[in-house]
């Protein structure tokens, strides 16, 4: 058997717009599965240190648990839903653009309605616990920067829940924007060598 005769023929089944597509949707599916187990550890150590506190930072704490748990799951499910959409496409056409508008969109998604939550539930942190809500986003500081300390205040809770919903709605239109280019680039493109 000679080395690396595998590759050659990974390469010419990814070929296959059927295996394509099933490869994809699995990989987003895998995707899914790690953000899920990585979340659930980031909740265990978030309860960690949560109950290292009192009072109302602890209360506020369990409200922010309730929203990254709830980041968590939409975000999880949302990848899993946008799997099953990949694995499903229509036979045909260009399937790395079809495959792509659907991933775009799922990123967009995601990262979207986990970003809400999160934005609520570090602004209501931010209001019950009286504190800055930084030691919260330990575990997802890389991902939502936008969310990071703020103000101590009412008003820095009313901040952090606005900057949360905007850059959410942001992302959520420019991920679908992008999706509905590459769209229509792919139509183009399949007609022009259609007519050629």
């Amino acid at each position: 058997m000679k080395p690396l005769t595998l590759l050659p023929s990974f390469l010419d089944r990814l070929a296959d717009p059927a295996f394509f597509r099933t490869f994809f949707a699995r990989a987003l599916w895998v995707l899914a599965v790690v953000a899920g187990v990585t979340l659930a550890f980031a909740f265990i150590l978030n309860w960690k240190d949560a109950f290292s506190y009192e009072g109302e930072i602890l209360a506020g704490c369990i409200v922010y648990q309730v929203f990254f748990a709830a980041a968590g799951y939409a975000a999880v499910h949302i990848l899993l839903l946008r799997a099953e959409n990949l694995r499903e496409l229509e036979p045909g056409g260009m399937p790395a653009a079809a495959a792509s508008v659907v991933i775009l969109r799922a990123v967009g998604e995601a990262w979207a309605v986990a970003g809400a939550l999160l934005g609520l539930g570090t602004g209501l942190f931010v209001w019950i616990a009286g504190r800055r809500s930084s030691p919260l986003l330990g575990t997802t500081d890389f991902l939502f920067p936008h969310l990071r300390a703020g103000e101590a205040s009412f008003v820095g809770g009313g901040v952090l829940i606005g900057k949360g919903l905007l850059c959410s709605l942001a992302a959520l239109l420019l991920t679908y924007l992008l999706a509905e280019l590459l769209q229509r680039l792919s139509r183009q493109v399949g007609a022009v060598s259609s007519v050629s």
